[in-house]
C-alpha cells in the first residue's frame, strides 16, 4: 500500500489487485497502474498508469472504462476499472457487479463504488425487464 499527494492536496492510495499482486495496483481515485518488473524475455517494464478504454454499446449506452491486465504467458484479463478498484479496496465478490452510486460510469473512485447485483440495480432504476412487459 502506498499513498501520495495529488493536485489539490487530495491523497491517493494505491493497493495491490488480488490475484495480480506485484504486477498491478488500483488507486482510491479510480486509476490502475502496472508496476515495474522484468519479463521472462529479459525486457523490463517500467511503472505506468494504464489508459482505460472507453466505449459505447450499440444501444448508445456509455460502458464503464476497461483495462487489460496481462501476466504473460499465464493469464490475461479484460475488465472494468470499477471492478478492479472494488477488488483492491473491498475484496472480490463473485457474482456481483460494480455499481456506480452517482450513475456516472466514468467516476471510478472508491467513494462512488459498491458491490451490487444486476437485479438490485435494475430495480433501483425502476426499469421494466423484457419478461415483465
Amino acid at each position: 500500500m502506498e499513498s501520495h499527494e495529488t493536485k489539490g492536496g487530495v491523497s491517493e492510495e494505491w493497493r495491490d489487485i488480488p490475484g495480480w499482486e506485484g504486477l498491478y495496483q488500483a488507486s482510491s481515485k479510480g486509476r490502475i497502474r502496472s508496476l515495474s518488473r522484468k519479463l521472462c524475455t529479459g525486457r523490463t517494464i517500467r511503472q505506468r498508469v494504464l489508459r482505460a478504454r472507453h466505449s459505447v454499446s450499440p444501444a448508445n449506452v456509455v460502458l464503464p472504462p476497461c483495462v487489460r491486465l496481462c501476466d504473460m504467458p499465464r493469464k490475461q484479463l479484460k475488465t472494468s476499472v470499477g471492478r478492479l478498484v472494488l477488488m483492491a479496496f473491498v475484496g472480490d465478490q463473485p457474482g456481483m457487479v460494480a455499481h456506480y452510486k452517482d450513475g456516472d460510469r466514468l467516476n471510478c473512485s472508491i467513494e462512488n463504488l459498491e458491490w451490487s447485483t444486476i437485479a438490485s440495480i435494475v430495480i433501483g432504476k425502476n426499469c421494466v425487464l423484457p419478461w415483465q412487459q
